[in-house]
């Protein structure tokens, strides 16, 4: 059912991107035919009840993804089926990650950054055996971020700031986009007030990044001078799940969101 409501997508760490649906009437390529885990897994803790009946949560916590990516393998135009399958393995690492791009018949889309669990075993026939024109591979996937998140989102604000829904499974902090001098914003009635900068930089408001300053964009590299001026300062911007934050900014700011899900297949 997945394979016929989904089209999946792999970009390795090289930057090769690979839609996994080949040529379904030549059967040709890569094909995708089902996913097997890669959903976010819960870890509660709790204690129980001094009645005797039930329990107390005190603790909920959520590790990491893992599960497998099946495909099948065709020959591709002049690359037989042994080129293409050596190709397609070669995009995946132990330790240098890519995306895992999942698009519903809604259209939503989510990613999953992921490694290798462990090595892709080896075929039970070699790809590259004469007279073969199918094979099919199982690739072991682990993400550590754990969730599945939609595409950066960025709204500019104006007079009437912005405001912050949570659409998704966890908590949401989103990333506060400023140049100049004097910017300043304001949420759950605390005033941040940022350093003077002559280019875009892009403060987290998530306490597990530290509250980092980047260039270049959310995921773009760590400005450590303009970070150190902002040592020591909590930004509380959180937006908890079915829940919506206002932040009241100064003209020419803009605030960057995604959501997190533990599941696409939602």
């Amino acid at each position: 059912m997945v394979k016929d409501l989904y089209t999946v997508t792999w970009t390795s760490h090289a930057g090769r991107r690979w839609i996994l649906e080949g040529d379904l009437r030549a059967r040709r390529g890569v094909i995708f035919t089902g996913i097997d885990g890669m959903v976010g897994t819960v870890n509660r803790s709790s204690v129980d009840r001094s009645t005797g009946v039930g329990v107390v949560d005190t603790a909920t916590t959520f590790g990491a993804m893992s599960g497998t990516l099946n495909v099948a393998v065709y020959p591709d135009g002049d690359a037989p089926l042994g080129r293409v399958h050596t190709e397609f393995v070669r995009g995946f690492d132990l330790t240098r990650p890519g995306v895992l791009e999942v698009v519903t018949a809604g259209r939503e889309v989510w990613r999953a950054e992921c490694v290798l669990s462990e090595p892709v075993g080896a075929p039970s026939v070699s790809p590259y055996a004469a007279d073969l024109w199918e094979a099919g591979l199982s690739i072991p996937l682990y993400c550590s971020t754990g969730a599945w998140c939609s595409p950066w989102e960025v709204e500019a604000s104006d007079s009437a700031g912005v405001h912050v829904t949570n659409t998704g499974d966890l908590p949401l902090f989103p990333y506060i986009e400023w140049a100049g001098a004097g910017k300043s914003f304001r949420v759950n009635g605390v005033r941040i007030s940022l350093p003077t900068t002559t280019q875009p930089r892009f403060l987290s408001c998530d306490p597990g990044e530290g509250f980092v300053v980047r260039s270049g964009g959310p995921e773009g590299s760590v400005d450590v001078e303009t970070w150190s001026a902002m040592r020591g300062l909590a930004v509380p911007f959180r937006v908890d799940p079915g829940e919506q934050v206002h932040v009241a900014t100064d003209s020419g700011l803009k605030v960057h969101t995604r959501q997190r899900v533990l599941s696409p297949w939602r």
